[in-house]
């Protein structure tokens, strides 16, 4: 959006010096940095409940949020691991381990939360305590990939 006066209308073109103004929306991205932020914190749940997927992509807006393990799990095992992810979950939240970030030998900006660490570039809480209550809807399979589904309570 480019001003209120013509919302949608095509950006006026920039250069350099161009004085722009900018708006940050304090709640929504306050609730995409907690999105965000439960889907690393499913990661250390998936490692600490005893699942060694690796995680392959995440999409972490509501509703919808979920993140992609690379292979498989049984039926048996899905239905095993959903209570286990969900209390991994809770013990995660109620540690409120601060979330670290720091660029490692390679120049690439590191987050770990709850102990899961990988390169990222997104917004994230402060502590996993800020993360707040998380659901864990589900776990499906389709192919190789094993897709747990999650929401902010």
């Amino acid at each position: 959006v480019f001003g209120p006066e013509a919302p949608g209308a095509p950006a006026p073109p920039l250069t350099v010096g161009t004085r722009v103004a900018c708006a940050i929306d304090a709640a929504r991205r306050e609730q995409l940095a907690r999105l965000h932020s439960a889907g690393h914190l499913l990661d250390a749940a998936m490692t600490a409940a005893g699942c060694a997927l690796v995680p392959a992509k995440g999409y972490h807006f509501s509703p919808g949020s979920y993140v992609e393990y690379a292979g498989k799990l049984g039926a048996t095992q899905r239905e095993e691991l959903l209570p286990r992810l969900k209390a991994e979950m809770d013990r995660l939240v109620a540690r409120a381990e601060a979330t670290r970030v720091w660029l490692d030998e390679a120049g690439r900006r590191m987050v770990s939360i709850g102990g899961a660490v990988c390169p990222c570039g997104g917004t994230h809480v402060r502590s996993a305590a800020d993360i707040g209550k998380v659901n864990v809807d589900g776990i499906k399979v389709k192919g190789n990939v094993t897709r747990v589904s999650y929401s902010l309570i």
